[in-house]
């Protein structure tokens, strides 16, 4: 282009090479037969309209069945995000969505195609790229939605189904350190304040007192206590069980016994380790006021609970702060602990070097704690203890036999 730097020369130059070639230049006539190659619109997927209607229309019911909420509620064009879908309720939302249409998303699709409008149109594209059918009218009557059906009346007695639904209200109350007469049953468990921790310690609790292999979504898909009490006793008349709720009592905190002088020693050893774990002073730490109120997490009361087995040789679950939530209510707890497996370790506060020692009472001579207490006191604890499963019965006998020669000594 630089040697004919003119159109005039250069068309001469070309003309000569093709010549030079025996080839004949393009016409405008053959231009017309080989017309260029453009990028022509996508073609519509062969999806009919009806079908792409009922995709959206089983989502939507599918997502107001997720969140919890009215169809009417939602938007086709809203963001999911927007509607209050997080990634676990996605996570749920694509399984059923695979179910439904016998597809492989992934959830993260439900970001790709962030609303009702997008997410249809892309498994309706899906399917016809498959060559499947999506979901007509008469298939849907065939495979419909699953949906929480309203339980029919449990084939148990009355007098049972109303004493099921006492020992939940019961248990329920427990779990979120309130008043029986706070529940409403017709109230749901989220507005009662049932978090998916508690939630997970009552099902447990549930499934115990009953035999059951309940999981605790369940309490979302019979989120009151009328929906619950009832779903329970149909599974119990479908097993042929009847629910033991007289034989089987509710397990209730009982009043601890407090031995004066290991209580007062074992108080101020959680106030200091309490005080350590908060970074703060000890003088701050009220004995009757809520841990959760100091301060106290989930991860601190962790770390804490650790320091308090390695003190006194327990094997303490984190949850125990919750259900003894401050010093004069924690202190009595772990006392009863200690007697109850014999033990004698009593940390007496930062001068040891963080290590346990045995108590040592106003003359200095070393005294094991467990022997301070009554042996009537010692005896209820180690029944409590097996009553809770904590300790076999040969451990117990082991234990009572102990006790027995201190006493006739």
């Amino acid at each position: 282009m630089y040697d004919y730097p003119t159109l005039l020369e250069l068309s001469g130059y070309i003309a000569q090479i093709l010549s030079s070639q025996g080839t004949k230049p393009i016409s405008s006539s053959s231009q017309t037969q080989q017309p260029l190659k453009t990028l022509q619109p996508l073609p519509t997927p062969q999806v009919n309209q009806v079908n792409l209607s009922e995709i959206k229309q089983v989502l939507k019911q599918q997502l107001a069945e997720a969140l919890y909420t009215e169809e009417s509620e939602i938007a086709e064009d809203q963001k999911f995000v927007d509607l209050g879908l997080d990634s676990i309720v996605g996570v749920e939302w694509t399984t059923t969505i695979n179910q439904t249409y016998n597809l492989n998303l992934k959830a993260t699709k439900l970001y790709d195609y962030p609303t009702l409008l997008e997410l249809a149109a892309y498994i309706a594209q899906t399917l016809a790229s498959q060559g499947t059918k999506p979901i007509s009218s008469s298939s849907q009557t065939q495979q419909s939605l699953k949906t929480l059906q309203p339980l029919p009346t449990p084939q148990v007695n009355q007098v049972n189904l109303s004493e099921i639904k006492q020992v939940l209200k019961q248990q329920l109350a427990e779990a979120l350190y309130t008043e029986e007469s706070q529940i409403a049953e017709d109230q749901k468990f989220v507005d009662l304040g049932l978090d998916s921790i508690v939630g997970v310690e009552w099902t447990t609790t549930i499934n115990q007192t009953y035999n059951l292999n309940l999981k605790a979504t369940k309490l979302y898909d019979y989120p009151t206590l009328l929906e619950l009490s009832g779903y329970i006793a149909q599974i119990l008349s479908s097993q042929g069980t009847k629910p033991q709720v007289s034989q089987q009592p509710l397990k209730t905190l009982q009043p601890l016994p407090q031995p004066q002088v290991n209580l007062s020693e074992i108080k101020q050893v959680l106030k200091q380790q309490l005080a350590e774990a908060l970074y703060t002073e000890e003088s701050e730490i009220a004995e009757d006021q809520k841990f959760v109120d100091l301060g106290l997490d989930s991860i601190v009361g962790v770390e804490w609970t650790t320091t308090i087995n390695q003190t006194y040789n327990l094997n303490l679950k984190a949850t125990k702060l919750y259900d003894y939530p401050t010093l004069l209510e924690l202190a009595p707890y772990i006392s009863q602990e200690i007697a109850a497996t014999g033990g004698s370790k009593l940390f007496q506060g930062k001068g040891n070097g963080g290590h346990p020692q045995e108590s040592l009472p106003n003359n200095g001579s070393p005294v094991n704690s467990s022997e301070e207490m009554d042996p009537k006191l010692r005896l209820r604890a180690i029944l409590n203890k097996v009553a809770k499963k904590e300790l076999t019965i040969q451990e117990a006998n082991k234990l009572v036999q102990q006790i027995k020669k201190q006493v006739t000594v």
